[in-house]
Formats: structure tokens, C-alpha cells, sequence
């Protein structure tokens, strides 16, 4: 039952909507796994970014809104893109 109605409540989330959340979740993932690959704690990131460690934690939650400025940040210290825009 519940599922049915969870059905219901996620067909009338907009495209739009799907489509942040989708992107948010994985830039989420590249973050961690670029952590991963570097042994990287989210402490060190922070300190990296001159950021709170809360804030990457809400970074790795996924439901962040990235500014292009946190991006190219993250881009400079992982050196490699985080997000690949085609030009």
C-alpha cells in the first residue's frame, strides 16, 4: 500500500525536479569517489576548501545546490572535473 502511494506522490514531481536531484546525487558521487580514490577524509576536504566540515557533509548528502564557484574550487583541488559541460 504505502508503495502505491509512494508511486503516486513520485509521478507528480516535476521533470525538472528529477533532473536537479538526479545531478545533485551524482556530483555527490564524484565528489566521494574522487575522496576515495585520494584517501581523502571529509575533514581534509574541508580544511582543502577552507570549508565547514558540515557543509561537505551536505555536499555528500546529495541534496546540495552547487555554485559554479564551489565547482571550480573542487575542480582545482581534485585536479580533474567535477561536472563536463560539452562546448
Amino acid at each position: 500500500m504505502a508503495s502505491i502511494i509512494f508511486k503516486k506522490l513520485l509521478d507528480n514531481v516535476p521533470d525538472s525536479t528529477r533532473a536537479e536531484v538526479r545531478l545533485s546525487m551524482d556530483i555527490a558521487k564524484r565528489i566521494h569517489n574522487l575522496m576515495r580514490e585520494r584517501n581523502i577524509t571529509q575533514a581534509e576536504l574541508a580544511r582543502m576548501m577552507d570549508k565547514d566540515p558540515a557543509e561537505v557533509n551536505r555536499w555528500l548528502s546529495g541534496m546540495h545546490t552547487f555554485t559554479t564557484k564551489t565547482l571550480a574550487k573542487l575542480q582545482e583541488v581534485f585536479g580533474q572535473p567535477i561536472v563536463a559541460v560539452p562546448t
